[in-house]
C-alpha cells in the first residue's frame, strides 16, 4: 500500500425496487452512511449510486473495469441489496454475482492483475434462519514474465452464509455493515485485513441476536458472514 490513494470504492445501495414482492430495505441509508465515512477515512476515493436499474448497474461495473486502476492499491465494492443463492436484485432486475466479478478478472481489467478486489454484499444468501446452538461454555513486483489466475486476489464477504436470511435493522443499519465499518476504523492500523474480517465474524456471531417476539420463526436468530478469498498476500490498509 504505497499509492498516493488506497483505491476506488463504489457503493451501490439499493432500497427500493419496482417489484412490489421486493419490500423497501429500512435502514440501507444508515449502511451507505458508515461505509462512506469508514472508506474515506481508509484514504479511498469513494462513489455511492443509489437505486440504480440493472443497465445503470452494468454501465457503472464496466466504467470501473475499463478505468486504468495503476494509481491505486486495490480496488473495493459494495453492494447492499436483496438476494438468494448467486443473484443480487437491483431496482427492477436480477443479475447474477458472477457477472459482477467476471469483470474484475486479470483478463478483463488488466490495471488490477496482482491488486486485492475486495467486495462486500450485505444481502440474503436464501430463506433459511440460522437458529444457533447452545453451547456449554461456550467462548463468546519482480522484473520477469509469469502466469497469474484470471481470479487470483479476489475477496469477496458475503454478510451471510449461503442459503441464509441476512439481518438489517431499520434504524440502525445492517449487522454485518456496521460490524465491518467499526472493525476497519478501529483495527485498520493494527491488524491485516483477514485478522479484521474474522473479528467482524466474530462480533456478528455472538453479538447479535433477532428480536422478533411476535413471529417465532423469525425470533432468536442468529448470524455468522462468509468469507470467499483467493488473496496471495496479506493487506493491510
Amino acid at each position: 500500500m504505497n499509492h498516493l490513494k488506497r483505491g476506488r470504492c463504489i457503493v451501490l445501495n439499493y432500497k427500493h425496487f419496482s417489484s412490489q414482492e421486493l419490500r423497501a430495505r429500512e435502514g440501507t441509508e444508515k449502511d451507505g452512511f458508515s461505509l462512506k465515512k469508514t472508506f474515506e477515512n481508509l484514504n479511498f476515493d469513494i462513489e455511492t449510486h443509489e437505486n440504480l436499474t440493472l443497465n445503470e448497474t452494468f454501465d457503472v461495473l464496466q466504467k470501473e473495469s475499463n478505468r486504468n486502476h495503476e494509481s491505486y492499491d486495490c480496488f473495493v465494492l459494495c453492494i447492499l441489496t436483496h438476494g438468494s443463492n448467486g443473484i443480487l436484485h437491483c431496482k427492477d432486475r436480477q443479475l447474477k454475482t458472477e457477472q459482477i466479478f467476471n469483470l474484475f478478472t486479470a483478463n478483463r481489467c488488466r490495471s488490477l492483475v496482482g491488486k486485492p478486489k475486495l467486495f462486500f454484499i450485505q444481502a440474503c444468501q436464501g430463506e433459511m434462519f440460522d437458529s444457533g446452538t447452545l453451547v456449554h461454555d461456550s467462548p463468546v513486483a519482480s522484473p520477469g514474465y509469469f502466469l497469474i489466475p484470471n481470479y487470483a486476489d479476489f475477496l469477496i464477504f458475503y454478510s451471510t452464509y449461503p442459503g441464509h436470511f441476512s439481518w438489517r435493522n431499520s434504524s440502525k443499519g445492517s449487522w454485518f455493515i456496521q460490524e465491518l465499518c467499526e472493525v476497519l476504523e478501529q483495527y485498520n492500523e493494527k491488524y491485516d485485513l483477514m485478522t479484521m474480517l474474522t473479528i467482524v465474524c466474530r462480533k456478528v456471531a455472538f453479538e447479535y441476536q433477532s428480536n422478533v417476539p411476535n413471529n417465532l420463526e423469525m425470533d432468536r436468530k442468529k448470524q455468522i458472514p462468509c468469507i470467499l478469498s483467493t488473496l496471495t498476500r496479506l493487506v493491510q490498509f
